[in-house]
């Protein structure tokens, strides 16, 4: 599929996010779909947005986009912060009936959850798409001020599942839509008290686009999954100090379970699963180690996740 693929134009690299952004025609038998492929370096997760029916993006050859839609739209107006969380955005120029051939597009480039996302009418697409992709597929539904769903196509999505909306949004169907999503295991409703009438109005977001923005990205950090390898942490205990230590080190466990230092260490039995590379939802561990006699003849060490007392930490020298 991807050696099909004319790429129209790789058109610049965003200013704030470092994403690359390309301008993808996708031949299919039903058409070539046009999208706009805003993608930052091995993206955690991929949210691709459908226009509304008789909308569009308007995506340029250059990768500009002339639509209103573009403008209006929370997450195509604010795919710098996306982007910058490390999310890519493709955006449909149209509403395309075909539109699950660019989830498979996606999904066969990035082993990463796609999020199928829309505002206001093309909730009907977005429920259409994610509802006949494959469930082999990792995806979501990202619904913003959505409109009516009819309730059995609601009933039908069985994937984890965002709604966003203003309660000021009187077109907004947002807690019938919740209630409707009887399929869903994984589903959350956010929603706005404040914004303005003005502009791109209440179902737009209008002054709400950090909110959105972090509500979106934590709620897709949470339930993306990514293909990353783990490898097992394995705990042990010295009884001379009355310590325990934990390592993911290969080396490590190989010279512990070998007797390394007298055979002080002795295994616990109890081991946990460690990512091998960052990973959505995730934060990085930092393993610190005493000064030799810090604490006299013993020795300890430290984890932790806080990246604050790790920073703080390096500037100590009872610590390495």
């Amino acid at each position: 599929m991807l050696a099909k693929v004319f790429v129209a134009l790789v058109a610049c690299i965003a200013s704030l996010a470092g994403a690359a952004t390309t301008v993808v025609d996708l031949p299919t038998p039903g058409g070539t779909l046009r999208f706009l492929d805003f993608r930052p370096d091995a993206p955690t997760a991929t949210i691709l947005v459908l226009p509304a029916p008789g909308q569009s993006f308007g995506i340029q050859n250059d990768g500009s986009v002339a639509g209103a839609s573009a403008a209006c739209d929370p997450i195509a107006r604010n795919r710098d912060f996306l982007a910058a969380r490390g999310f890519g955005i493709a955006l449909a120029d149209v509403a395309f009936p075909n539109a699950a051939a660019i989830v498979a597009w996606l999904a066969s480039r990035d082993d990463a959850t796609i999020w199928v996302a829309g505002t206001g009418a093309s909730a009907l697409s977005v429920a259409n798409v994610v509802t006949s992709v494959p469930p082999a597929t990792p995806l979501g539904a990202l619904f913003l001020s959505p409109h009516a769903v009819p309730a059995s196509l609601a009933a039908a999505i069985a994937r984890p599942t965002l709604v966003m909306y203003s309660v000021q949004d009187a077109a907004a169907f947002g807690s019938q839509l919740l209630a409707n999503l009887t399929s869903a295991d994984v589903k959350a409703g956010v929603t706005f008290t404040q914004g303005v009438a003005s502009g791109c109005g209440y179902a737009g977001f209008e002054g709400l686009d950090l909110g959105v923005v972090n509500a979106l990205a934590g709620f897709v950090n949470e339930h993306s999954v990514a293909d990353v390898a783990t490898s097992p942490s394995v705990e042990y205990f010295n009884a001379g100090f009355g310590h325990y230590f934990m390592t993911a080190d290969a080396d490590e466990i190989t010279g512990l379970d070998a007797g390394a230092f007298n055979h002080a260490f002795v295994r616990t039995n109890r081991t946990f699963e460690v990512l091998g590379a960052p990973a959505a939802g995730t934060l990085p561990v930092c393993r610190f180690f005493t000064t030799p006699g810090t604490f006299g003849a013993k020795s300890s060490h430290f984890y932790t996740a806080n990246q604050a007392e790790c920073e703080g930490l390096k500037l100590n020298p009872n610590w390495i």
